[in-house]
């Protein structure tokens, strides 16, 4: 059995540099989420009920790279695997399904800022320190860390706004037009990953900076395809409707802006690794055939007994003749109440201490919680047979399903040190006994508590560099012929390999100008050093004519003629010659006082830094 590392992204960084150095070599911009549990309402919020949710102190990131191939491409990521202790790589868009999906959502996003002179295409990357299809709500975290990065690339949202979200309160957050955009492309991005079925709960508690419970709650929706009576939205989303997700109301707190919050935690929590994976759209999806069978049961009752419940003044059995789904609806609004009973005991907790029946009370709510699950048919003998051999070591300890279940892991909540020597126990031994690895996937004592939001972790246009940038990687921004400008990390290797095939490369480090690798002479141009400071500016003020008075002051800048027969003229001249293209570098006006331009058609290349 391998070692147990840390589940926080400080433990994960200094064990795995490497992965980490691999990961933000390859992107211009990173952004990161956090993970989350439920500690109830998986289900019933997505009928209009009430999520509880907390923090873990692992994130999904996502970086992205502009390209100019017109393509949003997957370029693979890592997804880290407690129970080997190592990452491993994965490929998201395996699923063509997906990969289709994304296309269409991101032309639709792109199409909302036509005109634009931002890339309108990219590779992204991703890493996961969150373990993956065990109800962590990893599909949330990278929808969140997925439309902060698109929403800033396209410069829809900024760096400061996301600084800002952080000391705001969760009400004003979600009257914030930035914030709320980054919120509603999220939820269309988690309904991709998730077969349709997001209520949102997770994507707000990703985006939230707190280390205490995240209470969610949306309107009411049916978990049907097409909406019936007053419902407007269905528990799942077709590809078509992803608007939908633009209208639907939705609220939050954190438990600090409920009321006077100045403890820290005062119980213990876990996640233990059932043996298996499973991918909660995959378990919602299949939903339909419990909810249909009792649709079937309560469909047959009515034809048999209907007449006679009407002669009756009220009975129980008159929901039966209202809806066809009353059945299943009751079992999930049972759900929703033992959620509901879960905040409150939270609640009363922190608010009047963790003494032994006040936790009790939540463990009962949280056993109960996982009892319910039962009726939907989300549970499985071995959900069943973690949870007993945990209450075995303590009885006083609750455990539930978080997430969709069937599989992935199980939620554990004791007293204060009510488990912390016994949890081990039940991991060997459960080990041993099924064959599987059962391992612990978070425990609140070890690992910390969660409690970062959106996180921009790279930003190399803001100058924003990650710790585990590679020594000699190399910043390039690159005008592409088509007009775009973007800035690119290379690391050493790449460069050199990259380097030949560049039309144009400005060194402004060295002062020096290459055509596809070889490197130009006096011979070539009369002074490499300054042709590199004039082009460095006109590229930065690209799609505007500069005047001679903008541009670093020289003999060249002061009169046309020097500039046009020293540097332009010999300039494009020798481009043509090698690249067989012409260099767009346009001169107009008098003899002192004149502009200077520069096209598309032609890629340019300029070192920014070396690292």
């Amino acid at each position: 059995m391998p070692r147990r590392i840390k589940m926080n992204s400080a433990s994960l960084q200094e064990t795995f540099p490497e992965v980490y150095k691999d990961f933000f070599s390859k992107s211009s911009l990173v952004t990161s989420a956090s993970g989350s549990f439920w500690f109830g309402g998986e289900y019933s919020v997505l009928y209009g009920g009430m999520g509880v949710l907390q923090k873990l102190p692992t994130k999904v990131y996502i970086g992205l790279d502009p390209t100019d191939d017109d393509h949003i491409s997957d370029g693979g990521g890592w997804f880290f695997i407690p129970s080997k202790g190592e990452f491993e790589k994965f490929e998201l868009t395996k699923s063509h399904d997906i990969k289709k999906k994304l296309d269409n959502l991101f032309k639709l996003e792109f199409a909302k800022i036509a005109g634009s002179n931002k890339t309108k295409s990219f590779r992204f990357f991703y890493l996961y320190e969150v373990p993956h299809s065990c109800g962590l709500n990893t599909s949330a975290s990278l929808a969140v860390a997925f439309a902060s990065a698109f929403l800033l690339l396209t410069d829809q949202i900024r760096n400061k706004d996301i600084e800002e979200w952080e000391s705001k309160k969760t009400s004003d957050l979600i009257n914030d037009l930035g914030f709320d955009k980054v919120f509603r492309l999220a939820l269309k991005l988690e309904s991709i990953f998730q077969e349709g079925a997001a209520s949102g709960g997770a994507v707000l508690a990703s985006m939230l900076k707190t280390a205490f419970p995240i209470v969610f709650f949306a309107e009411k929706r049916l978990g049907i395809k097409k909406p019936e009576g007053k419902c407007r939205f269905p528990t799942a989303v077709d590809e078509n409707d992803a608007e939908t997700y633009d209208k639907i109301f939705y609220k939050g707190f954190k438990m600090e802006e409920l009321f006077n919050l100045s403890c820290d935690w005062p119980i213990d929590f876990g996640l233990v690794f059932t043996g298996d994976f499973m991918r909660s759209g995959v378990v919602i999806k299949s939903n339909d055939s419990r909810r249909n069978f009792l649709s079937k049961a309560q469909e047959t009752v009515k034809e048999m007994f209907g007449k006679s419940f009407k002669e009756i003044p009220e009975t129980l059995l008159h929901d039966l003749t209202k809806n066809s789904y009353s059945m299943w609806l009751d079992y999930i609004k049972a759900l929703n109440d033992t959620s509901v009973e879960t905040f409150f005991n939270l609640y009363y907790i922190f608010k009047f201490g963790a003494s032994d029946g006040n936790v009790n009370d939540l463990v009962k709510s949280i056993n109960l919680n996982n009892s319910v699950f039962k009726l939907i048919d989300v549970s499985s003998p071995r959900i069943e047979q973690v949870c007993n051999a945990i209450m075995a070591v303590n009885d006083e300890v609750g455990c539930k399903i978080t997430g969709s279940g069937r599989k992935g892991d199980v939620l554990f909540v004791s007293q204060f040190h009510g488990l912390r020597d016994g949890i081990w126990d039940v991991s060997n031994d459960l080990t041993k006994i099924t064959g599987e690895n059962i391992w612990i996937d978070y425990l609140s004592w070890v690992d910390g508590i969660g409690e970062e939001g959106i996180l921009v972790e790279q930003d190399l246009e803001e100058e924003r560099y990650s710790d585990f940038i590679s020594p000699s990687s190399v910043q390039i921004k690159h005008l592409t012929r088509e007009g775009k400008i973007h800035r690119d990390l290379y690391t050493y290797e790449e460069f050199e390999k990259s380097r030949e095939e560049m039309d144009i490369l400005l060194d402004t480090l060295e002062g020096d100008i290459y055509l596809k690798g070889k490197k130009l002479t006096s011979k070539d141009i009369h002074s490499a050093s300054e042709t590199v400071n004039i082009l460095g500016v006109l590229i930065n003020n690209f799609g505007k004519v500069t005047p001679n008075d903008q541009l670093p002051r020289s003999s060249y800048s002061a009169e046309r003629g020097e500039l046009q027969s020293k540097i332009v003229s010999p300039l494009c001249k020798v481009v043509e010659k090698n690249l067989k293209k012409k260099l767009p570098l346009q001169i107009s006006g008098g003899v002192l006082n004149f502009t200077v331009k520069i096209g598309p058609g032609i890629d340019i290349f300029v070192i920014e830094k070396v690292f």
